[in-house]
């Protein structure tokens, strides 16, 4: 090798050495940054010469050094997968954990006094003394008071489920902006990326960190599936579903509905129907229909978490019954014709599967014990499919079942004992019992109940005593019976009856039971998501001690160049000073 090519050869050393010494420092400086991956420095021979190529066996060539190949990226595509997967079932769980922590507190109350449960503890009082003196006008007067203040704090409570629920609806629309912003980010950087890379020079691998912080982002929120084309773009399914296609961006879109809840839909799938309004049944981003499981990967991302945690409706006492309370109010319906409850009847027993193809319901007909089985199983079907998943709405269902059972009830009897309040019915205004709809069309359900004026004013309007005069020691006592009588289930799934009394206690106790298991699910899944994450880190992430001993080793061959140049400029100075001389 002459002395001339010895130099370029130092040259090229030194060169490589510093671009090393760059990187190592690069990664350095990125050493607490939690979506930065490591740079990795790959060096290659140079192109040799070729002096003689007669020989058979080795080839006569010479070196010119060493280059500096690629700074390449360590990452592990099934470590990136399995991170994002976990992370986003870990945030599924802590929503749902959060969602159920907050409703307990709801129902719980902190301040005794004021809590639904001592109001409902009160009137069950009431009711015992109202069974022990019925004639008594001040006992008269404390069970309408009681009344008021049961209904009054049963409101406190609906409402603030609602409140909750429409504070998560606001979050839903927040998770769905970011995940629009982060697609089209992504979907930017990989333009960026491609731009750079398609000469095969450069790699553009801070941009493809930030990608990367945004897909991991992304996982956080939903279920996606990441994929790269032989061009280096990104594609990004949701749901199994396009999301990102190289450049493309399929955003997805809101629907508001009577509530104000809004449902994520794909906005390329929706269809416009004829009146201009959207058709998105065949667009809908999640199948809330599905069970919720880790087997089936339908655990996953904090989106589908607030979306089942909301629910789509506030839940009443018929989502537990679906059909038979539906039956139930067309038989109570004054106003509706007996041929129109008879089809609407009809309809809903063939879609419920208890009548066949041929089969028909009159009014009066009793159902076979077969009938009220199939009645009884299309009930659970339903709610298993369509509310049980959904924690508000679930919640209440079974709040207001409890409401609306000691408020029927109540009226019921006082209406088998005559004891209205003068009133006739009327076709605005049904209700001439203790307590009255606010509106008719709505039913007897939480918020649409109060106590009637009149017996507010007049408590004694309930008389309690028989047309001969007598106290109705029959009817208090029967009231104190229907308090104390364990008919009610929580819902469709659970067997054990309750009394009135004991059921908003093991309402609560589910509730806390479901937060317990909720936030045990939770910790597992982040140490598990934990553990994807460390293992991730052990391939991607910046060790401090190991990139120092590259910097010294790169160091020192800088340094190795550097004498080595300055020692064939010496020889060379030598030569050229000798003979020149």
């Amino acid at each position: 090798m002459s002395l001339m090519s010895g130099l370029y050869v130092g040259a090229a050393a030194l060169q490589t050495g510093n671009n090393a010494l760059n990187t190592t420092a690069h990664n350095l400086t990125n050493v607490d940054n939690k979506y930065y991956t490591r740079q990795q420095v790959s060096l290659a021979d140079r192109q040799y010469l070729m002096i003689n190529n007669s020989k058979p066996v080795v080839l006569d060539q010479t070196g010119l050094g060493v280059k500096y190949a690629e700074t390449r990226q360590v990452r592990d595509a099934f470590l990136d997968k399995t991170y994002r997967r976990e992370y986003g079932r870990a945030s599924f769980y802590e929503m749902s954990a959060d969602a159920l922590e907050y409703i307990e507190d709801i129902l719980k109350e902190q301040d005794d006094d004021q809590a639904f449960s001592a109001a409902l503890n009160d009137m069950w009082k009431t009711v015992q003394e109202l069974a022990n003196e019925p004639g008594s006008s001040v006992v008269q007067g404390l069970f309408v008071s009681k009344s008021q203040t049961f209904l009054s704090r049963a409101d406190a409570v609906y409402h603030e489920l609602q409140d909750y629920q429409h504070n998560l609806n606001t979050h839903i629309k927040d998770i769905v902006k970011d995940i629009n912003e982060y697609g089209k980010k992504i979907a930017e950087l990989s333009d960026a990326i491609v731009k750079i890379e398609i000469g095969g020079v450069e790699n553009a691998n801070d941009l493809k960190d930030k990608r990367n912080e945004y897909i991991d982002k992304l996982s956080q929120l939903a279920k996606i599936d990441v994929s790269y084309d032989v061009d280096g773009y990104c594609n990004i399914r949701i749901e199994d579903e396009d999301f990102l296609k190289r450049e493309s961006v399929y955003t997805i879109g809101l629907e508001e509905d009577d509530y104000g809840f809004v449902t994520p839909y794909w906005e390329i799938n929706a269809e416009k129907r004829d009146d201009g309004t959207l058709d998105i049944s065949h667009a809908l981003v999640f199948d809330m229909t599905r069970e919720i499981s880790a087997e089936l990967n339908t655990d996953v991302g904090k989106l589908k978490s607030m979306l089942v945690s909301r629910g789509d409706h506030y839940g009443s006492s018929q989502d537990l019954a679906y059909y038979r309370s539906q039956i139930k109010d067309i038989l109570n319906d004054d106003l509706k014709a007996d041929a129109d409850k008879q089809t609407e009847i009809n309809t809903l027993l063939h879609d419920a599967g208890v009548l066949v193809t041929g089969e028909e319901y009159t009014l009066g007909m009793t159902l076979t014990g077969a009938q009220e089985m199939a009645l009884d199983q299309a009930d659970k079907d339903y709610y298993d499919i369509n509310i049980r998943k959904f924690t508000c709405t679930n919640i209440q269902a079974e709040f207001d079942q409890i409401v609306n059972g000691i408020v029927t009830n109540i009226n019921q009897l006082l209406k088998d004992a005559g004891y209205t309040d003068g009133i006739e019915a009327s076709e605005a205004h049904p209700d001439n019992l203790l307590f009255v709809r606010n509106a008719e069309a709505s039913g007897w359900h939480v918020g649409n109940i109060s106590v009637n004026m009149r017996y507010i004013q007049s408590p004694s309007l309930m008389r309690m005593k028989k047309d001969n005069g007598e106290i109705d020691y029959d009817t208090a006592t029967a009231l104190k019976d229907a308090f104390a009588a364990e008919d009610y289930v929580l819902n469709p799934d659970l067997t054990q009856k309750l009394c009135f009394k004991d059921y908003y206690t093991a309402l609560v106790e589910q509730v806390t039971n479901s937060a317990s298991v909720s936030e045990a699910l939770k910790d597992a899944q982040m140490k598990t998501s934990d553990a994807a994450y460390e293992a991730r880190e052990q391939i991607l992430g910046v060790s401090s001690d190991e990139e120092l001993q590259f910097m010294i080793t790169f160091q020192n061959a800088y340094n190795a160049s550097s004498r080595y140049i300055t020692t064939i400029n010496d020889m060379l100075e030598s030569i050229i000073t000798s003979y020149g001389a």
